[in-house]
């Protein structure tokens, strides 16, 4: 796939950001809604300032799916694939 997500760690964005622990990302947030990624899963929920609040424990798999299935139902143009040459 050639398009790539640009992270700029330095620069703190109120409506979408990582979720930094230890240098590391961990999750991501954009508007009122945030991931967490543990080992028991996926969090996901409504972003508030000291975390998320309502949050539903979903497995590794199950998030990826849903993100993808998203993608190509509502915005098929991101999921491209490259041309070989």
């Amino acid at each position: 796939m050639s398009n790539i997500i640009y992270a700029d760690f330095d620069k703190e964005d109120d409506n979408s950001g990582y979720v930094l622990e230890n240098k590391s990302v961990v999750g991501v947030y954009v508007g009122n809604i945030g991931a967490i990624s543990e080992e028991e899963g996926v969090y996901l929920g409504t972003k508030e300032d000291d975390g998320l609040s309502y949050p539903t424990l979903n497995t590794m798999e199950e998030m990826n799916q849903f993100c993808i299935m998203w993608l190509c139902i509502f915005q098929p143009e991101v999921i491209v694939e490259d041309k070989e040459e």
